[in-house]
């Protein structure tokens, strides 16, 4: 195999079997999708398709940058700008990582990879740039283009994502030849090594990369992010329609108003008296809970991604005379609040239903609560999620596995329907131990009016002779504990 050299200074010594460049087209990342030669299966037997930044091999005479140059042209069919490379790096096999020296390696390269994979010549080294592209793209000689944002490509560090969830979540793909859908995208070559480096060396990534993939202030899942603009939007509708219903201004003196599925008494059987108990409830909403847990004498914390609804729920809270700290966090990045720093987390109705990350929710319940602390979360039963919605017969929606993210009541905002699985299994994961599980049917009627068909029907629908349905459980209570 020929290796190329860094010949554009004179550096002989280190030798390049490729070049490749990490892409900017508007504001997401680039990639090329491999083409079908190079499919195969993984462990599981899923199809496997590689995910790689654009790039290829130096042919004689070519410098770094020229090299690049063409193999735009051929493989997306437009020309590409180089950005500035100030703090150039070598990471070897390992993802250990050492400063290059200035002027060592040409201008626009921003590090030198070496890999261990199977057809890498030891010692060689694939050298990467940045930049953005000048022009309309569209696969040329490649089967498909993907353009990611940087969330969506962060994810696929921690989650395996089919060419179908990367498109859900807003990946924009570009087809000569078909991709299947159902195929798993797995970051190959650079892109596997921008992940490594996003894990083990996150500040040096962020200084030569600055805002563009990894920024400071961007923590959010960008399904969240929807979410929080969703319900910014609706924040005053749902102040009218809870100020018609009014349970808002009894849930500190009658506390179970603010909970089902026998989720109070579950909070009372773990944690005895709440009164002085510092208690969090994140995901907070309508802020019933967290009324009520005020109420109960608990030194209340309220976490919402949605900063409207907190504005509200602290002027119910000064009308109501609670003291409740408000603090706007997403649920699966509450780094503003202190490791160990709760006796109990609470989540409750309507939460998972609109987060993308458990794993990463679950990880912080784990880190904010006290050693021993517990957790508390009661929810829509999933159960009751497959079913179209009508008292008889009962009939299957979807199937039970098909978990979303679905469009919810807006175009611009994402539903999960999770299973119990996974729920339970990320939970146990990051070192929650479970301690109680309860099922429970609906105890309202009002349960069960959701669809236009059954609007209208009475007490009826708790019948499960009359309304199948209502044999399922309508309710899902869990309680953990941190170790």
């Amino acid at each position: 195999m020929r290796w190329a050299r860094l010949v554009d200074n004179d550096m002989s010594d280190i030798p390049i079997i490729g070049v490749a460049i990490i892409l900017m087209e508007k504001d997401g990342f680039l990639f090329e999708l491999q083409g079908q030669p190079k499919w195969k299966s993984g462990a599981d037997g899923v199809l496997e398709i590689g995910m790689s930044c654009i790039g290829g091999t130096v042919e004689e005479g070519e410098s770094l940058a020229g090299a690049l140059k063409r193999e735009a042209i051929e493989e997306i069919g437009c020309r590409v700008a180089f950005d500035p490379s100030p703090h150039p790096f070598s990471m070897d096999p390992a993802g250990n990582v050492s400063p290059l020296a200035p002027g060592s390696v040409p201008d626009g390269v921003q590090f030198l990879w070496e890999g261990n994979d199977p057809g890498y010549v030891p010692g060689a080294k694939v050298a990467v740039y940045a930049g953005r592209t000048v022009g309309r793209t569209a696969p040329g000689d490649l089967s498909a283009i993907a353009t990611l944002k940087p969330g969506l490509f962060l994810e696929l560090a921690t989650k395996n994502l089919t060419v179908e969830g990367l498109q859900r979540r807003g990946g924009i793909l570009g087809e000569r030849k078909p991709v299947p859908r159902s195929a798993r995208v797995k970051p190959v070559g650079t892109a596997a090594r921008l992940l490594t480096l996003r894990k083990r060396h996150p500040d040096l990534l962020q200084a030569l990369f600055g805002r563009k993939l990894i920024p400071r202030t961007y923590r959010m899942n960008e399904i969240h992010e929807a979410n929080r603009r969703r319900w910014n939007d609706m924040a005053a509708d749902w102040e009218d329609r809870l100020n018609r219903e009014g349970l808002w201004r009894r849930c500190h003196k009658e506390p179970g108003l603010a909970f089902e599925g026998g989720t109070l008494e579950t909070i009372r059987e773990m944690m005895g008296t709440l009164r002085g108990r510092r208690v969090c409830v994140i995901g907070s909403g309508d802020n019933l809970a967290a009324y009520a847990l005020a109420g109960l004498g608990a030194r209340v914390t309220s976490t919402d991604i949605s900063e409207e609804r907190l504005k509200l729920a602290a002027d119910r809270a000064e009308a109501l005379d609670l003291s409740i700290d408000f603090v706007r966090s997403d649920a699966a990045d509450l780094d503003s609040l202190p490791d160990s720093g709760f006796d109990l987390v609470c989540s409750t109705n309507g939460f998972f239903v609109w987060i993308d990350d458990l794993e990463g929710v679950f990880s912080e319940v784990a880190r904010i609560l006290r050693p021993g602390g517990i957790y508390v979360f009661y929810d829509i039963h999933p159960f009751t999620r497959p079913w179209i919605d009508q008292a008889a017969p009962i009939e299957m929606a979807k199937p039970f596995w098909d978990t979303g993210p679905f469009h919810g009541s807006g175009e611009d905002s994402y539903e999960h329907h999770w299973t119990l699985a996974d729920l339970l299994n990320p939970l146990a994961q990051v070192g929650l131990v479970l301690k109680k599980v309860v099922e429970s049917p609906a105890r309202d009627a009002a349960f069960w009016r959701g669809g236009d068909e059954i609007a209208d029907a009475g007490d009826s629908l708790l019948d499960w002779r009359i309304h199948p349905r209502a044999g399922l459980p309508a309710w899902l209570t869990v309680a953990a504990s941190a170790p």
